[in-house]
């Protein structure tokens, strides 16, 4: 996740405002008299564009509507109930970003860097105006130094210090950051080490830590958890079946395919930087022995450049030509610093694909089971959620909650778990992919899980036979006692509410069985589906989805760099569901797949989008088995190839200088970071599988999802459902209002 951001508040203005306002006199002119309430028949367009205090009026202004209808008063509440958390929200805010803002100059003044960017940050997230707290001279200083000192880290080789720096100042722009272009090459070197020296990486971690421990005047103290990057793969592990012929084909396909239509010279550029930084990473001289000659490295950095400087001199170079600058890059690689063959193929590969666009990129043989754990929904393993906790000093592995019907729930697997050891072996400092990658395997084979457990002194041992595990892509509102998912949000006005987490082949299906169920069980008269923190998925999954609520035209269509389009795909009125009225939730979270679904219906005009602009992931990525035309691939190259395109004509695509992207809300519901955390914190708390409850428990009270709405923790989802409660209404008493004979009282 990234680091916090706030927004501004304009509390302090206020208060100077008060202060010189002069004095109001006794003969002030009247107020003029207040305008007239609006009409019960403007209830939905209100509503839909957020106007709540507007709906409030108009109720209160109508106290026989209130005693005849219980609906009505019952919305009534919950509007004003909307509004209280609406102005408890905005109070806290303001107070925050008045106390960032403090911390932030304090900081400054004691040189705490760090701490004084965390702050910045804080405040901008806050701020009602982030460009004008930009322009502020205080800010425009701290940013000057936090520069200066990420620039001297560099020239040190402390790269994840300057890497940590370059980050904070980044996050401070949507676009155009000066800054990407050094955090982009800090990004590389830090991986670089994690992949090939995680032990200089992990002594920079520290080493980070005493800094900020020192800064913090707490000795021996640290203000970030470590992260953990020591694995038990090696880097020879990691690179298993990576070769030059790989690349070779990998960089003909890219020429030919990638939407850019740039040809071999990125390709051929990017991989030429990649290895340039390889070779000016000297850390790395601890593993491999030719970067440790000083001579040598200088003269394969020489002919680098060289080669550098001839392909930016070609027009447009040609397979031949890229042929050629590759025999030239292995024979000088062999001639001086002599690196792996499978390290000069991995990082050629990352390098050319990653100076195309941020979404190509190759899955290795060793990565073969991530992608298709991503694209089939489904896996060998035992069940669990695990998260990273911070416990004893160290990262631990923590299980959230074990699965419906998997292994991990049968054998006794309990929320809040810490697995020590898998299969023997400790897990200290494993990541979460590691984690992962060593806790799931083929069906029917068996892993043991050494288990830490509060209240039990010893090591609990469970030997558990993975099983194949289905993703839930589709979530409810509340998990039954039996593991099954209640969908219906609001009993008393049908109102459901669909999570989709991510699209595989079996979202569609997952999402007939939530509708159908609903409709069974008692109607559905409204649905909220959301698509936050849904990071997309199979296309084929977003059509079908979006299909479920479009009877007709264009669903998405792919575009290429000239905007002609390739392919188009449009909805069939067999796939679709009846014409209950529909709101989509969506965030910064929400890309690719997610987007696909949430442009199109509100391109159509079928659903109502609430929350934030979404992510603006809108390109087409196609993967390609290597070696090409392989019935049993042993690797994929993942290669942008088009882009999508709304029905509306609009790419949702955010390029490099677009200053628009994504899904704009029809009601922007904004949430600061902290509100953002606490709600997903305590979604989490209430989607654990809890064991029954006994009679002779003593446990702290279970959230529930009901505390969601009634504390106002998550004031997107609230709002969704305040428009949907409010259309129902005002279809009530139009409906009530048309039944009364004519003459009536």
């Amino acid at each position: 996740m990234t680091r916090r951001r706030r927004r501004l508040s304009l509390s302090s203005l206020w208060l100077l405002i008060l202060l010189v306002a002069p004095a109001i006199r006794a003969d002030t002119p009247a107020a003029p008299p207040a305008a007239a309430p609006p009409s019960l028949s403007r209830l939905t367009a209100l509503a839909d564009h957020g106007h709540f205090d507007q709906v409030i009026l108009a109720l209160k202004a109508r106290p026989q509507v209130l005693e005849d209808d219980s609906q009505a008063r019952s919305l009534l509440q919950e509007l004003e109930l909307l509004k209280t958390h609406e102005a408890a929200a905005t109070a806290q805010r303001h107070a925050e970003f008045s106390k960032a803002m403090a911390k932030m100059a304090r900081d400054a003044q004691a040189h705490k860097i760090d701490d004084a960017m965390l702050a910045l940050l804080d405040a901008h997230s806050l701020a009602d105006d982030p460009a004008s707290l930009m322009s502020e001279p205080a800010v425009k200083d701290l940013m000057a130094r936090t520069a200066q000192r990420a620039a001297q880290a560099e020239k040190t080789g402390d790269w994840l210090e300057a890497l940590s720096l370059y980050r904070e100042l980044d996050m401070l722009f949507d676009y155009d950051s000066p800054y990407r272009t050094p955090m982009r090459l800090c990004e590389r070197r830090v991986r670089l080490l994690r992949m090939y020296d995680p032990t200089e990486l992990m002594r920079l971690y520290r080493l980070r830590a005493q800094r900020l421990a020192s800064a913090a005047g707490k000795k021996g103290a640290t203000t970030q958890p470590l992260e953990p990057v020591l694995g038990s793969e090696t880097w020879q592990q990691q690179l298993t079946g990576v070769d030059l012929t790989t690349f070779e084909q990998a960089m003909s396909l890219a020429a030919h395919r990638h939407v850019s239509g740039g040809g071999y010279k990125p390709v051929l550029l990017g991989a030429i930087n990649a290895l340039q930084a390889v070779a000016e990473t000297t850390a790395l001289s601890q593993t491999f022995a030719g970067l440790r000659d000083h001579a040598k490295v200088a003269l394969f950095d020489q002919a680098l450049a060289k080669l550098q400087q001839q392909v930016t001199n070609m027009a447009e170079p040609s397979a031949v030509d890229a042929a050629s600058v590759e025999d030239q890059i292995v024979s000088s690689n062999n001639a001086t610093v002599d690196l792996p063959q499978a390290v000069l193929a991995y990082e050629m590969t990352d390098g050319a694909l990653s100076n195309l666009d941020d979404f190509s990129n190759m899955f290795w043989p060793r990565e073969m089971e991530e992608l298709r754990r991503t694209t089939q929904g489904r896996f060998g393993g035992v069940g669990i959620l695990l998260s990273q906790k911070r416990a004893g000093g160290q990262v631990r592995l923590m299980v959230v909650s074990p699965l419906r019907d998997s292994p991990a729930l049968k054998a006794g697997i309990r929320p809040g778990d810490l697995i020590a050891a898998v299969d023997g072996v400790s897990t200290d400092g494993w990541s979460l992919d590691q984690a992962v990658r060593t806790i799931t395997g083929p069906e029917g084979s068996t892993v043991t899980l050494g288990i830490e457990r509060t209240g039990v002194s010893h090591i609990l041992n469970f030997s558990l036979k993975r099983a194949i595990i289905n993703i839930d892509s589709i979530k409810g509102w509340e998990l039954k006692p039996d593991g099954s998912w209640s969908y219906i949000i609001d009993p008393v006005n049908r109102i459901g509410y669909v999570r989709l987490t991510q699209f595989i082949p079996q979202t569609a299906d997952d999402l007939d069985h939530a509708v159908h169920e609903m409709q069974r069980t008692g109607g559905l008269n409204g649905l909220i589906l959301d698509l936050r923190y849904d990071p997309g998925g199979l296309l084929p999954s977003a059509i079908q989805v979006a299909n479920r609520f479009l009877r007709h035209g264009v669903i998405v269509s792919t575009v290429d760099a000239d905007h002609k389009v390739r392919e188009e795909w449009r909805a069939r009125p067999d796939k679709c569901y009846g014409d209950f009225p529909l709101i989509v939730l969506v965030n910064e979270g929400s890309a690719s797949a997610s987007e696909i679904v949430s442009g199109a219906l509100q391109a159509h005009g079928r659903a109502l989008i609430v929350g934030v602009r979404s992510f603006g992931k809108g390109s087409v990525q196609d993967l390609f088995p290597m070696p090409p035309g392989s019935f049993d691939p042993k690797c994929y190259l993942k290669l942008t190839t088009q882009y999508y395109c709304l029905p509306n004509g609009r790419i949702i695509h955010r390029m490099p200088d677009s200053k628009t992207w994504g899904i704009e809300p029809d009601v922007v519901v904004k949430m600061t970071p902290q509100q953002e955390e606490n709600c997903a914190l305590f979604r989490q708390d209430v989607d654990i599988l809890r064991d029954p409850p006994t009679p002779a428990a003593t446990t702290q009270p279970v959230p529930t999802a009901q505390a969601i709405l009634t504390k106002g923790i998550d004031p997107q989802l609230e709002t969704a459902l305040a428009i949907l409660k409010t259309r129902l209404v005002s279809q009530q008493i139009a409906l009530a209002q048309r039944a009364v004979p004519a003459g009536a009282p």
